[in-house]
């Protein structure tokens, strides 16, 4: 039923039969289920939740638009593209012929260099894209088979393919609620979400004819979230000068009073990590791994930050010693988790930006839905919307608004601004690789790869393949 549902876009009366039967399904089974839990249920916050999946279903129906041309391309050249790519960046020559990472070789490898390798409970070593973006911090030596893993070696296009509908959108279950903190995650058995995808790939979304498209993220979500719960005054008034991160290196005596992003864009990096890891409760250790500086100036700036802060520090204690003791702790807008002796502080320290961060996301997508604009995705704090180009401005700026006045919902009265940056508002017949600027990140891999289809120049790749393969 889900194969014919995105097959097409209309339906015969008998198929529209068999796709509400199919739907009803799944209601009438959870009406025993209803009855046995509705006593205890929170009806305010059900019914808010409630509100958020009509929303959702909307967002999956329409789904994000996609250049379907150059998607059909992109597979007709997809293996000349992953050989091209693996026969220039493999250094350490870890892929078979047909494309396939040799688990084996890599185990090789680490004897030979005699490298410290986290493993898996098997013993195998660790291939996550987290590990392997730990182990270029240690073995540099790794960055080119770590761009190649995660750009394209290891992508497979099949699941992206299934996503997309006759429509020509890419269609992917939002799962709501998903998380502990009650953010989305996005997934589906064969299909991915577009967003999840390496950013290269982003470039393919595409406003049908006579539409636009456009993405509205909130700026320093989490930090601003903290601030208002908090009320750190010292901290609200450094997120409201619009550069926390650089407010921070001045307080702490690290950066002259005049400094800005340009001026000091290295330091602001250096402390940017601290600003984002004291809401997950970040070590000295985590600062000068992610930093690079040394430990001892990553204990002295964690140590300045709290000084900086107090009262945030103190809120946060006071946040997660409560919910040790009430075994349970609890969003603004009532989302629940459990807490036992298994729960980490971490993730007790972090849950009110995490499920703040969700309330915000749902309140403004209610919102948003109910005046009529059109979401097409959601991304963890921001939102792909989609538009009439005659109407593309009026909705960037309702919805905006719209975002803007949730977050003063969680924050207690302050404001999270929202960003739209012009290389994130796409205009029919251009997709978004077509107006994203040269340093964006995925853009220049994107115009690289758009390079080699347009130019034909996988054409020896593929007679090679063709030769190996017969």
């Amino acid at each position: 039923m889900r194969d014919l549902i995105l097959s097409k876009a209309e339906y015969t009366d008998e198929e529209q039969r068999q796709i509400n039967l199919y739907n009803r399904g799944d209601v009438e089974e959870d009406i025993p289920l209803l009855k046995a839990i509705a006593p205890t249920i929170d009806l305010p916050a059900a019914l808010f939740r409630g509100r958020y999946l009509k929303a959702v279903s909307a967002m999956e129906l329409r789904g994000i638009p996609t250049d379907t041309d150059y998607l059909r391309q992109l597979e007709a050249n997809w293996q000349a593209l992953r050989q091209y790519y693996i026969g220039r960046d493999d250094t350490f020559g870890l892929y078979d012929d047909d494309g396939s990472f040799c688990e084996a070789r890599l185990e090789e490898l680490i004897e030979q260099r005699g490298w410290v390798w986290p493993r898996t409970v098997t013993g195998k070593p660790e291939l996550r894209a987290k590990t392997f973006g730990k182990m270029v911090k240690r073995y540099p030596e790794l960055k080119s088979l770590q761009r190649l893993r995660d750009q394209i070696a290891e992508l497979r296009l099949g699941k992206f393919l299934n996503s997309i509908g006759a429509d020509g959108a890419s269609h992917c279950p939002i799962m709501p609620f998903w998380t502990k903190s009650g953010r989305n995650q996005p997934q589906g058995r064969d299909v991915v979400y577009l967003p999840s995808l390496p950013s290269w790939v982003h470039g393919l979304i595409k406003p049908p004819e006579g539409w636009g498209i456009a993405q509205l993220d909130w700026v320093s979500q989490e930090p601003g979230i903290a601030a208002g719960l908090s009320g750190d005054p010292t901290l609200i008034d450094d997120y409201r000068s619009g550069d926390l991160h650089m407010r921070f290196a001045i307080r702490a005596g690290l950066a002259p009073e005049w400094a800005t992003k340009r001026s000091h864009g290295p330091l602001r990096d250096a402390v940017k990590p601290i600003s984002l890891g004291v809401n997950y409760g970040i070590s000295k250790y985590g600062v000068a791994a992610q930093t690079g500086r040394s430990l001892l100036w990553a204990a002295q700036t964690l140590a300045t930050y709290h000084h900086t802060y107090p009262t945030l520090i103190q809120w946060q204690q006071n946040v997660a010693t409560q919910a040790i003791f009430d075994e349970r702790i609890v969003s603004t807008l009532g989302w629940p988790m459990a807490v036992h002796a298994g729960t980490s502080k971490r993730t007790l320290l972090n849950y009110p930006e995490q499920a703040g961060g969700a309330d915000m996301m749902r309140l403004a997508a209610i919102a948003a839905h109910e005046a009529g604009i059109r979401i097409v995705a959601p991304v963890h704090d921001a939102f792909w919307i989609a538009a009439p180009l005659a109407e593309l401005d009026d909705a960037i700026a309702e919805m905006s608004r719209i975002m803007v006045r949730a977050s003063t919902v969680i924050t207690r009265g302050l404001e999270i601004p929202v960003e739209v940056s012009d290389s994130a508002v796409v205009r029919w017949p251009q997709c978004l690789g077509d107006v994203r600027k040269p340093d964006a990140k995925g853009q220049a891999m994107w115009t690289e790869i758009k390079g080699l289809i347009r130019n034909d120049a996988l054409r020896q790749v593929k007679a090679d393949k063709s030769v190996a393969y017969g």
